[in-house]
């Protein structure tokens, strides 16, 4: 469960990763946030999960795949 978590958060981080940015270069616009809004908000919660776990940094999705995988593998055993 933690993995699947965790793979969602860091999904939804690289996909939100450009608009932040731009909303950080935009000096926290508020008219910015208003168009972007969910960006946002999906990108900030993912960096709060990452801060709650203690994660620095980021494993690739590869990783956490094989990681599962093996974990089923050693659940069905």
């Amino acid at each position: 469960a933690e993995i699947a978590v965790l793979r969602t958060h860091i999904i939804n981080y690289a996909k939100t990763r450009e608009t932040y940015v731009a909303y950080r270069k935009a000096g926290y616009s508020k008219k910015f946030r208003q168009e972007h809004e969910e960006e946002i908000l999906l990108h900030q919660a993912a960096k709060n999960a990452f801060d709650d776990m203690g994660v620095k940094k980021l494993p690739k999705v590869k990783e956490l795949q094989a990681e599962y995988a093996k974990l089923l593998e050693e659940k069905k055993k």
